[in-house]
């Protein structure tokens, strides 16, 4: 009860007319991007990252979702343990996408579909599980480019610099970061305020959407923001919000 309260003051508070660029910074791109990873990644330890994590997500219907997420980036290991009836487990261990139940499901065929489906996902889930936790970093490897030229914007009533980043391939799990990214960073700790994506296909029926982000926790040496609200760039209107939380 506490976090779904905690989730819909979140949600309430965050909803703002969420950025309006007020002039340009003389840091660049790539310098900010950098002072941005060292906030985040302060003894660079992200390449061989080691931690569990625990995601509840809730949606705008009030349903709640909850997961541990584990990365063990030496072992080239990920994988995610979703809390539900079945204990549905995939994820990514040295190349091979993996998924099984911890319990056997009732409908056989139905599960045999549904660990089709997460194996055939695992990777995708991999870049998206990994940019929570390590957004500005896994960018980087992803092979995004800065936008020289840094904008001074007002993110939530607050200044900042808007770090621009575009690019990634267009095929392989690292399509995942295509498109236009937008990342709001305080002018003082360059930690991640929030952050915009707009999709590389205008066709597509997915929507644009910016985040919003609250608090920060420690694992492994990373840095991680404790809140995401995330919201339709075109009305400002509520999608989801993650908790995220240290797992044992």
């Amino acid at each position: 009860m506490k976090t779904r309260n905690f989730i819909r003051l979140i949600s309430f508070v965050s909803i703002i007319s969420f950025c309006q660029v007020i002039g340009a910074a003389e840091i660049t791109g790539e310098e900010l991007w950098e002072k941005v990873i060292t906030y985040h990644d302060p003894g660079s330890n992200w390449d061989s990252f080691d931690g569990r994590v625990r995601l509840v997500t809730t949606n705008s219907r009030g349903r709640l979702y909850s997961e541990t997420i584990s990365i063990d980036a030496d072992r080239d290991f990920y994988q995610t343990e979703k809390d539900n009836a079945t204990g549905l487990v995939a994820g990514v261990n040295d190349g091979t996408a993996f998924s099984k139940f911890t319990d056997a499901p009732k409908n056989k065929q139905q599960g045999d579909r549904q660990l089709r489906q997460s194996r055939s996902n695992a990777p995708m889930m991999r870049q998206h599980h990994s940019g929570h936790l390590g957004m500005p970093m896994q960018m980087k490897l992803a092979g995004l480019k800065a936008q020289k030229e840094v904008k001074l914007a007002q993110f939530q009533g607050k200044a900042c610099y808007a770090l621009e980043l575009t690019g990634g391939p267009a095929e392989g799990p690292f399509s995942y970061w295509r498109g236009h990214w937008t990342l709001y960073a305080d002018p003082d700790t360059f930690a991640i305020l929030g952050g915009r994506h707009q999709k590389p296909d205008p066709e597509s029926n997915l929507p644009d959407l910016y985040f919003v982000c609250h608090g920060v926790f420690e694992v492994d040496g990373i840095k991680i923001q404790s809140t995401k609200s995330f919201f339709r760039s075109e009305d400002d209107s509520y999608v989801f919000t993650d908790v995220y939380g240290s797992a044992r």
